[in-house]
């Protein structure tokens, strides 16, 4: 891909993404070119949670690790869901890099009534958390 046709890319490809867990990212060198572009699919798989489902209902604190690839986001989302849903917890989701919830207006259905708070740029990320703890923005949540 040449130069222009990878500035293209990574302008056109937004609203390709929007809604979905996938991302698309511009490695830019220290002039600011797009040097190359990171591809990141997301995948929405419902029933993951069975493995974890006894651990959650506990409400304690869960970490998932493992290498990339292996379905932690994928978890996570799962369990974002069936907490909000199932069990009527008030789940927020501070999202920094838009693949947990996509990238689009509205949330990924994947993650349910969870609500998911966008966060501009990473050194926002404590003033969108305290943000969420106040009232509902706008726009920011679904009506059952």
């Amino acid at each position: 891909m040449s130069y222009p046709e990878s500035e293209a890319s990574a302008t056109i490809t937004g609203p390709v993404l929007n809604a979905r867990c996938n991302r698309i990212s511009a490695i830019r060198n220290r002039k600011g070119r797009i040097v190359g572009l990171t591809c990141r699919v997301g995948r929405a798989v419902f029933g993951t949670i069975k493995i974890i489902e006894d651990l959650v209902e506990t409400g304690k604190s869960i970490l998932l690790l493992g290498r990339p690839g292996v379905g932690k986001t994928t978890m996570l989302r799962e369990v974002a869901r069936v907490l909000a849903d199932d069990f009527n917890k008030r789940v927020i989701i501070v999202d920094t890099s838009n693949e947990i919830a996509g990238d689009g207006d509205i949330p990924h259905p994947a993650i349910g009534h969870a609500r998911r708070m966008q966060v501009t740029t990473p050194n926002m990320q404590h003033a969108v958390m305290i943000g969420s703890r106040g009232k509902p923005h706008a726009g920011s949540h679904r009506h059952r």
